[in-house]
């Protein structure tokens, strides 16, 4: 009892089974198929004719089932080896990650440092040109008051002279007029000289006033031009720093272009390669097969992928009898039960019968075998669909005529 709980029991497995299941499985589930059938043909074999079309079939149907295995184990290594290589290419791509990830780091401190470098010369700046702005506006505040200063004391000396020379003037006039008083001649000289000697002396004074003025104005005008050259160097200072400051911006520009352009470059990589190594999804490959898909909708029949969905010829079927009711004998053709799918050799069967069927109603130009629907043979499969649209559109003229 116990060895016979051991041995495995088939098991019927579908197309989403075997591509999960392990090989060896799937190899062992043929064996058992294998065994039993030997044992069904050597309980047969007396009154079985091996000559008939039935014996032939059954044994061109082991030959390309043993085809099909070996293909598969091939097929697993091959997908074995794919793995390993998706693998390593993975590992290369972290690889390749975090060597971008310290690259970008090392940029950035980069820029934060030039960043901090700039600001600092900017304020070093701004604080330098401040300081000359208050010298110069100091400068010239003292020259203004010293100018004042001094030619306030000479226009009040000035017109203390001409007062003078105006007192001086109206007692000529009025010695003139009085021609009898002669004693006062020479008072009026001695009065005449003393105002003389007084108004050298203070023209003297101002002279020297004026010389020490004009001497304060040359010292100011140079200590003007002193500072203008001063002025003048700061602002050529300035105008550098912000030529520098222009092409440092340049450059960090070009910098974050260029970590952008890599970043992305990097990106269009990494999308490259994860879109390489995802299983391609089901979708529809060209314009015909679409048409072809929605010619199966106007009949209310729904297609997923175009390279499986075909292959128990059941849907193509379906578009004949809606073509032309009462065609298909459904009772010839076997059908999934249960939720199961049908089998490698149930699905053989239905697209031989399809493919007889299809050539007595006349459409013996197809080119199209059971074994190309039972495959996914795009290419076939899209010719026999062209000659059933034209079969189609025949028979609606036969109707309309």
């Amino acid at each position: 009892m116990t060895e016979q709980t051991q041995q495995p029991v088939f098991q019927l497995l579908d197309d989403t089974t075997l591509q999960q299941v392990d090989p060896k499985v799937i190899y062992q589930q043929y064996e058992i198929l294998r065994r039993e059938f030997l044992s069904a043909l050597a309980f047969v074999e007396p009154t079985f004719d091996l000559s008939s079309a039935l014996a032939g079939e059954l044994q061109r149907t082991i030959n390309e089932n043993r085809m099909y295995r070996e293909q598969y184990l091939s097929r697993s290594a091959e997908y074995q080896i794919y793995q390993q290589q998706a693998l390593k290419q993975s590992q290369s791509i972290r690889k390749m990650e975090k060597e971008f990830d310290k690259k970008k780091t090392d940029t950035i401190e980069e820029q934060k440092n030039l960043q901090t470098q700039l600001e600092r010369l900017i304020g070093e700046s701004i604080v330098n040109r401040d300081n000359v702005k208050k010298t110069y506006i100091s400068l010239e505040d003292e020259f203004d008051n010293l100018l004042r200063e001094s030619l306030s004391e000479t226009v009040e000396a000035i017109n203390n002279c001409q007062h003078e020379v105006d007192v001086l003037k109206s007692q000529k006039k009025q010695i003139e007029s009085e021609e009898h008083v002669e004693g006062n001649i020479e008072e009026i000289q001695s009065l005449l000289e003393s105002s003389k000697t007084k108004l050298s002396n203070d023209l003297e004074e101002k002279n020297k006033t004026l010389n020490a003025l004009d001497t304060k104005i040359i010292e100011i005008e140079n200590s003007k031009k002193e500072n203008t050259e001063l002025v003048k160097d700061k602002q050529i200072f300035i105008d550098k720093l912000i030529h520098d400051t222009s092409e440092m911006d340049k450059t960090l520009e070009e910098l974050r272009k260029q970590v952008a352009a890599k970043r992305a470059e990097e990106d269009n990589k990494k999308e490259e390669i994860i879109v390489k190594s995802l299983p391609q999804p089901n979708h529809v490959a060209n314009l015909e097969e679409k048409l072809i898909i929605d010619w199966f909708s106007r009949f209310g029949i729904e297609v997923g992928d175009f390279k499986t969905s075909f292959n128990d010829g059941l849907l193509i079927c379906q578009v004949i009898d809606k073509i032309k009711p009462g065609v298909i004998n459904w009772s010839m053709y076997a059908r999934p039960k249960n939720g199961r799918t049908l089998n490698i050799f149930q699905r053989r069967t239905n697209c031989t019968v399809l493919v007889e069927t299809v050539q007595t109603l006349g459409l013996t130009n197809t080119g199209i075998g059971s074994q190309d629907i039972t495959d996914g043979n795009v290419k076939m499969l899209m010719g026999f669909f062209r000659a059933l649209m034209v079969w189609e559109t025949s028979l609606k003229k036969s109707l309309l005529a």
